[in-house]
This record gives structure tokens, sequence and C-alpha cells, in this order.
């Protein structure tokens, strides 16, 4: 191995980079989504909607507060629930709300917030509503728009790196 010193430098470059991604990497699992919220409910009856769903709730006085915390990337998302929602709720009158979602979540988020938003609606009136869910996407939504060019050349590195340690460990093979 060490006679191609090029190889051996690579090959233990390799490792070591391998070896701290590996050790940088979170060792625990997320189970619990924190989202904000903003609504005139009660705090006991967020903390029972979230605890059996594994989401955890952080309460907001406003909307801006909810959007300047997911811009920061303190938060995936957040729902703003209008006032008076129970009453409205109780009442069958049609309801508006709003979802927040940072660009950077995954695209499962975005109807993930849309169904529990639904969901909690459904569970706080015991009946099927007409919810009208208001998503905005914060951030820089990259849907549908095009790549730049050194952004489409990052999985080229990843398989030039993937070649690059074939090479080397076919020529010490070889050798």
């Amino acid at each position: 191995m060490l006679r191609n010193r090029f190889f051996a430098v690579v090959l233990v470059l390799g490792l070591v980079v391998y070896i701290g991604v590996y050790f940088a990497m979170p060792a625990q699992v997320e189970e619990e989504l924190t989202l904000g919220l903003v609504s005139d409910l009660s705090p006991d009856i967020t903390q029972e909607l979230g605890a059996a769903e594994g989401l955890a709730f952080i309460g907001y006085s406003s909307a801006a507060a909810i959007i300047s915390d997911i811009e920061n990337g303190l938060l995936p998302g957040g729902l703003e629930l209008p006032r008076g929602f129970m009453d409205s709720l109780q009442s069958g009158q049609p309801v508006t709300a709003s979802v927040y979602v940072s660009s950077d979540a995954p695209e499962e988020y975005r109807g993930a917030l849309n169904l529990l938003l639904s969901e909690l609606a459904y569970q706080l009136a015991g009946k099927p509503l007409n919810i009208d869910i208001q998503t905005t996407v914060l951030g820089r939504d990259t849907t549908g728009a095009p790549v730049a060019p050194r952004d489409a050349l990052l999985p080229l590195f990843a398989v030039f790196i993937l070649l690059t340690e074939m090479m080397s460990l076919a020529s010490l093979l070889s050798e």
C-alpha cells in the first residue's frame, strides 16, 4: 500500500473524512416535530393534541414572530389560527387558517401541516369542516426554479471521490 504514496494519502484522508462525517452526524433520532402556533386556544388543548401525535407546539403572540423564527431556521413550520377559531368551528362557519413552511423543510411537511390543520379542526369540532388553508413558503423556494450550474455539479463531486477511491484500490491490488 505504501508503494504508491498518492493513493495511500488519498485512502487515509478519505477514511479520516468519512469517520469525521460519521461522528459529526447526530447520534439520536428526532421523533418530535416542533411547530409554532398562533391561536387563542388554551395551552391544555394544544399540549393534548401535540402529545398524542409526536408534536410540540410553541405558542407565539403573532404571525410575524413565527415567520422570523422560520426564516432564521429555528422552526420547520407553523400554524396561524384566526381569533375565534373555536367559535367558528362550533357554529359551522368557514374558517381560514394559515400554514407557514420553511423552504428548507422537506416537501412532505407542506402536505402534513395541511393535513394536521384539517385533523386538528376535526378533533376540536367532532365533524368535518369547511376550512380554507393558505400555505406560505418562507425563504428561497426553488420548486420549479432552474438549478445553478455549480449546484448541479455537487453529485459529480461525490462520484469523483468514489471513482478516485476505486482507482486507488484497483492500483493497489494490481501492484
